[in-house]
């Protein structure tokens, strides 16, 4: 009851996020700070054989921790993502004792087949003198339902080299667990009110068997709230609002004629552009989601895959969005909205804005390093809101 009665006063006081609006002073004083919950953790029982200089995906096939709806794919080596958010992702690969050469390890998106979309963080080190080499890899990164996350190993021992058993892939998710400090979107203070007469009234709620769907604004800013189990007494919703646009996502350098030998890139030919340490190269009949990890100071740069491409236009994929006009919805692009449509890339999120009026027209970082040519988009605003129903914790009928 207590919880139900500090969730309803939050909704009623919360503001618009999606509109790029901070919570009052008021909401905001004395709010705990979120928690992290452990959502999906895998790790392999096994070892992995590695060929030289290939990427390949570590077989994780033991779940250690599945919880709020995260599972093992069909596949053993990856995690599936049911729900839109910002996660913490930890991976670690120890790699058998071999003096010779680097190690790397990346957290990838792949699809249903293993193949690499997009590679969220890069970690590489030299191979240890002293036995085995043991590679972390973490980041933080926008995460849309349907993800698969997975994780690949790579060596440059110049043979075949194993991993050691016990590598581990472990997601997590920040979640404010205090009814009393949850700021929620301004739109759902209209059923807020409803369940606070309720309350006032001393009516049961019962059970939630349908969520709404509310209107904000224009009819192309349509909010629906989704993600809620009827049998169960809390769970964590989402309230999305969209907006189209037209938008680019331009290469951040292009040149005619590279060349990659192992793991040493030589941009060549005409250059637009500035090629950079961390960025993501587009390589025809190259390694996908190669990222250049060294500048040589030579104009040349150490790659994170070997392999061998000569007199190629390879391209270093952009990581800013350049929104050119509105559709519908102007204004609501924050931190966290995803972008689809056009050659967006799967999973696309906006990360933070550069440039531009506020949530308009202007530049963006996005989390997806990619090429797209200037189209029409749609961004979808996720705002997660933890419901505590309050009430009996068995059966389906939480009540107030």
């Amino acid at each position: 009851m207590r919880a139900l009665k500090n969730l309803v006063a939050a909704a009623l006081a919360a503001v618009v996020t999606f509109a790029g609006l901070a919570a009052p002073p008021s909401a905001q004083a004395g709010s705990p700070p979120p928690s992290k919950l452990a959502i999906a953790s895998v790790s392999a029982t096994g070892t992995d054989s590695l060929t030289s200089g290939t990427d390949q995906l570590v077989t994780l096939n033991r779940a250690l921790l599945s919880f709020g709806g995260y599972s093992l794919a069909t596949s053993p080596s990856r995690v599936l993502v049911p729900t839109d958010g910002a996660y913490d992702i930890r991976g670690v690969v120890e790699f058998a004792s071999n003096a010779t050469g680097r190690r790397t390890v990346k957290i990838v998106s792949i699809d249903a087949t293993g193949a690499v979309l997009r590679t969220h963080e890069v970690r590489t080190m030299d191979a240890s003198a002293n036995g085995s080499t043991q590679v972390v890899v973490s980041t933080k990164a926008y995460l849309s339902s349907g993800e698969i996350l997975g994780l690949v190993a790579n060596q440059t021992s110049g043979g075949a080299l194993s991993t050691v058993a016990g590598a581990k892939l472990t997601v997590t998710r920040e979640v404010q667990a205090s009814a009393g400090s949850i700021v929620v979107p301004g739109p759902i203070a209209l059923k807020a009110r409803m369940l606070l007469a309720k309350y006032q009234a001393a009516q049961p709620i019962g059970t939630l068997t349908a969520l709404p769907t509310i209107s904000v604004g224009s009819p192309a800013a349509v909010s629906t709230l989704s993600g809620a189990t009827a049998s169960s007494p809390n769970y964590l919703a989402t309230l999305s609002s969209t907006s189209t646009f037209t938008a680019s996502i331009p290469a951040a350098a292009t040149s005619t004629a590279s060349s990659i030998s192992g793991v040493k890139f030589t941009p060549g030919g005409t250059i637009t552009g500035t090629f950079a340490v961390g960025q993501t190269l587009s390589i025809p009949g190259g390694v996908a989601g190669t990222v250049i990890l060294k500048d040589n100071g030579d104009g040349s740069f150490t790659v994170s895959a070997s392999q061998t491409v000569t007199s190629v236009a390879i391209k270093a994929l952009g990581e800013f969005m350049d929104v050119t006009a509105f559709t519908s919805g102007a204004g609501t692009l924050v931190s966290g909205t995803g972008v689809s449509g056009g050659t967006a890339a799967t999973g696309t999120q906006i990360v933070t804005q550069t440039t531009g009026t506020p949530g308009g027209v202007g530049r963006y970082r996005v989390s997806v390093a990619q090429e797209a040519a200037s189209s029409a988009m749609t961004g979808s605003t996720p705002n997660p809101v933890f419901v505590d129903r309050g009430g009996r914790r068995s059966g389906g009928s939480g009540s107030a």
